[in-house]
């Protein structure tokens, strides 16, 4: 892709960002003028309204050839100009390709603006799934914000904001030089959602920017120095024994390596479905980001046991405590972060897996046959377990190059 158009504030914000990678021309669509290249549009007081009067491809958006980002944020009302713009764009030229950037919003209290955001965010997948899209990638505030950790309030959501066009950057780099090493796996031509992520070699944890559902394939991107590539002489074998491990019935995975003269190195993913992602009206927060210390405590609770199938097809066996039947004493001294969450999909629970000694993500409506609960006295630890408190040493490329 080499052109990228924002619309409304999120949108034109994001796009900005652009503008330090020389090889793209940035636009923006919005009621107020951001920078020079912003196309102003006169405001209106419905998505519907917004719609209707966008009615011819503006000057400055004639013409433009090539592969060409729309990032949108569906929680603004002007977004709805987003699918009457890209057939204004396809009809000046038919040969354009597009892919979106959809900016999945926090939650919000203003009905209208939740309505909007759920008819957008679906529509997109359509949209999408039917191949008007080269591809949509889906980006969740809430999922930002907890793998950054914690944000000045003055300077949030450019944090944020650059996180996001790192990885876009970067993966979009990937796909037009040679790598190095390339054992990328083929997209599937209809595997056209997705979302982008970050990867920490070292810990070999993933971070992605979306909790996408029924993913298919995964590719890492990996930038590493020059002088590492041609000095470490185990790299190879670690990167490609810890990317083959993840492989499983559903999920493949692939990655190319490129030389950079970066001096730190950086990983970035794309993670592909075909499925159309849910729009949850009731998502929730679970405290995901905690830290462990090492105790150990005996208390009497309900113990529940659950026959559930895994996504690989296997059936498991899970004994296992709810958040609310743990003693408050152990939850207050593993649980270091709740301010900070995952949001969980419906009929998914964070538990404490008594058989694992860890928490665990249970699924309720995976579970056969029924579920059994027990009084009885247990022994909860000894544990010692970080989970992403590494996220403030997370690297991603923030550098013009």
């Amino acid at each position: 892709m080499d052109k990228i158009i924002g619309i409304g504030t999120a949108g034109c914000n994001i796009a900005s960002q652009f503008k330090k990678y020389s090889q793209y021309s940035v636009y923006g669509i919005d009621c107020e003028q951001h920078d020079q290249d912003t196309i102003v549009i006169r405001k209106q007081d419905s998505p519907e309204s917004y719609e209707s009067e966008f009615k011819t491809l503006p000057e400055q958006l004639k013409n433009l050839s090539g592969e060409t980002l729309l990032i949108v944020c569906g929680s603004s009302m002007i977004s709805a100009i987003s699918l009457r713009l890209l057939y204004l764009l396809k009809t000046d030229n038919e040969n354009n390709k597009f892919s979106v950037l959809y900016i999945k919003p926090e939650s919000f209290k203003d009905e209208s603006k939740r309505l909007n955001e759920r008819v957008v965010y679906n529509v997109m997948q359509q949209y999408s799934r039917s191949g008007l899209f080269e591809r949509l990638y889906i980006v969740s505030n809430s999922v930002i914000e907890s793998v950054i950790g914690d944000l000045p309030v003055i300077g949030y959501y450019e944090k944020m904001n650059e996180m996001i066009v790192s990885a876009i950057h970067h993966i979009n780099k990937g796909n037009h030089i040679k790598p190095v090493i390339d054992n990328l796996i083929p997209i599937k031509n209809h595997h056209r959602i997705s979302t982008i992520g970050i990867y920490n070699l070292n810990e070999n944890k993933d971070f992605s920017l979306f909790d996408i559902d029924m993913a298919e394939e995964r590719c890492y991107y990996f930038f590493i120095s020059k002088k590492k590539l041609m000095s470490d002489g185990k790299l190879l074998r670690e990167i490609r024994e810890k990317i083959q491990a993840k492989n499983s019935e559903t999920l493949k995975n692939g990655f190319a390596i490129y030389s950079t003269d970066y001096e730190n190195d950086y990983c970035y993913t794309i993670v592909t479905s075909k499925k159309i992602q849910a729009w949850h009206s009731d998502e929730y927060r679970i405290w995901c980001l905690y830290q462990m210390e090492e105790r150990k405590m005996v208390t009497k609770t309900t113990i529940h046991t659950a026959t559930f199938t895994k996504q690989n097809g296997e059936k498991r066996t899970m004994n296992f405590v709810r958040l609310p039947d743990l003693p408050k004493e152990f939850l207050s001294d593993v649980i270091k972060n709740s301010s900070n969450a995952k949001i969980m999909k419906e009929g998914n629970e964070l538990v404490w897996d008594l058989d694992k000694n860890n928490f665990r993500v249970f699924n309720w409506n995976a579970v056969e046959g029924e579920v059994e609960k027990d009084q009885r006295e247990v022994t909860i630890g000894s544990w010692k377990k970080k989970v992403l408190d590494s996220r403030t040493n997370l690297q991603y490329h923030t550098t013009q190059r």
